[in-house]
């Protein structure tokens, strides 16, 4: 593949995104990464929007798997963007399980300063985001919120989504993670149980 033009390519950049997987699988990261990023080149320049969501996930398994933790979340979160955007459903319920891989690069991530001892994220939701948050921290999906009295399905991922956004986590296992946390009065260090 690697004599072949983007152009000649453009017909097989979904092939380029599973050759990358299993690149990565295979622990070849470098190789998973070029092919990544030429899939990504392609399918941008040819509008295969489609792809973007796994070529984007290859190369944030890759960063995971090499430490680089905080560009594999930003990579998920453009992947999860996209699908989402796309309407793509299969991508979306992907990126909602728990052991998908942007939540093991949430909880791996070290609170942020400002996090610790505050509960500020929360303080800015409505009683109502506070509850679909608290719904899902304990592991409902959109559609078993939605089940509920006077709440549609697109009314909770609305909320949904604005809770993620506000805690600054990206998935439902790093709301979840984030929720546990107990809130350490501002001021106190934090010391390690023995």
């Amino acid at each position: 593949m690697d004599g072949l033009t983007d152009g000649d390519l453009a017909a097989l950049c979904e092939l380029l995104g599973r050759l990358g997987w299993a690149e990565a699988f295979l622990g070849r990261y470098a190789d998973a990464e070029r092919r990544a990023n030429r899939g990504l080149r392609i399918a941008r320049n040819s509008g295969q929007v489609y792809v973007l969501p796994l070529l984007l996930l290859c190369k944030a398994h890759v960063r995971i798997q090499v430490c680089r933790l905080r560009s594999a979340r930003d990579l998920a979160d453009e992947a999860e963007d996209i699908a989402r955007g796309i309407g793509s459903s299969e991508l979306w319920q992907l990126l909602e399980t728990p052991d998908c891989l942007v939540g093991l690069a949430e909880l791996t991530r070290p609170p942020s300063p400002d996090a610790v001892g505050t509960v500020s994220w929360s303080a800015n939701l409505t009683p109502r985001a506070r509850e679909i948050a608290g719904l899902v921290a304990e592991g409902l999906t959109n559609q078993a919120i939605a089940s509920r009295p006077y709440l549609s399905h697109r009314t909770v991922e609305t909320h949904v989504t604005r809770v993620l956004r506000k805690a600054g986590v990206a998935t439902r296992t790093a709301l979840a993670a984030l929720m546990a946390r107990p809130v350490q009065p501002a001021g106190e260090p934090t010391y390690p149980n023995p």
